[in-house]
């Protein structure tokens, strides 16, 4: 048997999925104004330099981390949650590209098969501990070695905590349609 990935194996109405998505991209983009909004009521930043001297800081600050990576230990923490969710966004990306569009715009079969799925697979679980273990990092810091200029609020726990229980029932979800 051909190792591959089943979509949808256990949602009966999987097609609700997209006007859910709908909406959570709505309330996204509803978010994302409100804060625009407030990013614009302060004062203006004057840009400076080349559109090339631009993309380089943007590559170096935005892309590789280079400035949070400046500190070991808190630089790792982010580097794993960052890379671990960037991954798992762009494994998402593919999932959807092969079922939606390879699949059933195109009518191909899927491309996820053999040993590109599972290597594909192993780098997602790979990028989802990765994820977990900075998680887990973040909670040790805050809450446990507390260094004194961080704020740590009920906020910040929060978000935390939902990171490890999206990122671990991930797994679980993995699990049982392996299962």
């Amino acid at each position: 048997m051909l190792p591959s990935r089943e979509v949808f194996w256990n949602i009966s109405f999987h097609n609700l999925l997209y006007p859910l998505a709908l909406i959570a991209i709505v309330l996204f983009i509803y978010g994302f104004y409100r804060r625009a909004k407030l990013w614009a009521a302060g004062q203006p930043h004057e840009i400076t330099g080349s559109a090339g001297q631009r993309l380089k800081l943007l590559l170096t600050y935005g892309i590789a981390q280079g400035r949070v990576l400046k500190e070991i230990y808190p630089g790792l923490m982010h580097l794993l949650m960052y890379l671990g969710f960037v991954l798992l966004f762009i494994g998402t990306l593919v999932v959807s590209f092969d079922y939606d569009v390879w699949g059933l715009i195109f009518g191909w079969g899927s491309f996820l098969t053999g040993n590109f799925y599972l290597i594909f697979s192993l780098i997602l679980d790979i990028a989802g501990g990765a994820a977990i273990l900075g998680v887990l990092i973040a909670l040790f810091r805050r809450y446990v070695q507390r260094p004194a200029r961080l704020n740590n609020t009920a906020d910040n726990l929060l978000s935390l905590i939902w990171l490890l229980i999206i990122l671990i029932s991930g797994f679980f979800v993995e699990g049982s349609r392996l299962a």
